[in-house]
C-alpha cells in the first residue's frame, strides 16, 4: 500500500458498477481486500476498458469517446463517485438443477432423471425439464425423398437407370487462360434408361440453337460510322 503496509487479498473476480445515469461498467480482476475502508479503482483499470479521464476544477470526467460515463468530485487527494451499492454485493447464481443434471448425464430424458431420483442416486429435486436446443439438433435425421406419382419414374433397378442431367450449354465462356470449349459436351445415358426420360433428354440435347444475327436494317450501320469519322479531303465553295 502507499503507507508501506500490507493487506491480504481474499478474493479475485469481476464486478458490475451501475452509475446514476444508468451506465453499466464491468471491471475485471477486482481484488477483494476486507481491510480497506474504501473501494479503490485505478485509472489503469479504466483505461483497459477503453475509457479516458479529464480533470479540472475539482471534477474528474470519465469519458468513452464523446460520452461522459460518470463524474467524480475531488475530496482531499482522492476523487469520489457514487454507485449502486447492491451491485457491489456478491450474489450466488441459482442454477437449474434439472437442466444441469440433464446435460451432465449426456442429455438424459426426464423419465431417466426421475428414476435416478427414485433410486436415491440424485438428491436434488427434479422439476420440469426446460427446452433443450442440443437435444433437438442431435436427434434430427434425414427425411426420405418423396416418391413420384408416376410409376417407374422415381425407382430404378440398375446403375444409372435414374439420371439427373443438366442440359444447359455448351458454354462459350473462356477460361482464365483464354481457352474456349467449342465442342458440345454430351452426357452419357445408359441404354436401359426410361424411354420417356431418354426421349426428352435427346430432344433437349439435339435441338437447333439459334444463331445471333444482325437485323437487316442495321447491316450497313458500320459503313455509316466509317463515313462520319472520315475528314473531307477538299471543300468546294458554292
Amino acid at each position: 500500500m502507499a503507507n508501506q503496509k500490507r493487506c491480504e487479498i481474499q478474493g479475485l473476480g469481476d464486478i458490475c458498477l451501475t452509475f446514476k445515469d444508468g451506465y453499466k461498467l464491468t471491471v475485471k480482476n477486482v481484488r477483494y481486500v476486507p481491510d480497506l475502508n474504501h473501494n479503490l479503482m485505478s485509472c489503469a483499470a479504466l483505461e483497459e476498458e477503453g475509457l479516458e479521464g479529464r480533470w479540472g476544477k475539482g471534477i474528474m470526467k470519465i469519458m468513452k469517446g464523446s460520452l461522459t460515463v460518470f463524474k467524480a468530485d475531488r475530496r482531499r487527494n482522492l476523487y469520489v463517485c457514487s454507485v449502486n451499492y447492491d451491485i457491489l454485493a456478491a450474489s450466488v447464481t441459482d442454477y437449474d438443477k434439472t437442466s444441469l443434471w440433464h446435460k451432465r448425464l449426456g442429455h438424459i430424458s426426464l423419465k431417466g432423471l426421475e428414476l435416478l431420483q427414485k433410486e436415491g442416486v440424485l438428491i436434488d429435486k427434479i422439476e420440469k425439464l426446460k427446452f433443450c436446443d442440443e437435444c433437438v439438433m442431435g436427434k434430427q435425421h434425414k427425411v426420405q425423398f418423396p416418391a413420384s406419382q408416376t410409376p417407374n419414374l422415381s425407382s430404378s433397378s440398375g446403375i444409372l437407370d435414374y439420371v439427373y442431367a443438366d442440359v444447359w450449354g455448351p458454354s462459350n465462356a473462356p477460361t482464365h487462360g483464354g481457352e474456349e470449349n467449342e465442342e458440345e459436351q454430351n452426357t452419357e445415358v445408359a441404354e436401359n434408361s426410361n424411354p420417356e426420360v431418354l426421349e426428352d433428354y435427346l430432344l433437349a440435347r439435339d435441338r437447333d440453337r439459334r444463331e445471333p444475327r444482325i437485323p437487316a436494317k442495321y447491316n450497313d450501320f458500320h459503313i455509316a460510322l466509317n463515313i462520319e469519322s472520315c475528314e473531307p479531303s477538299s471543300v468546294k465553295k458554292p
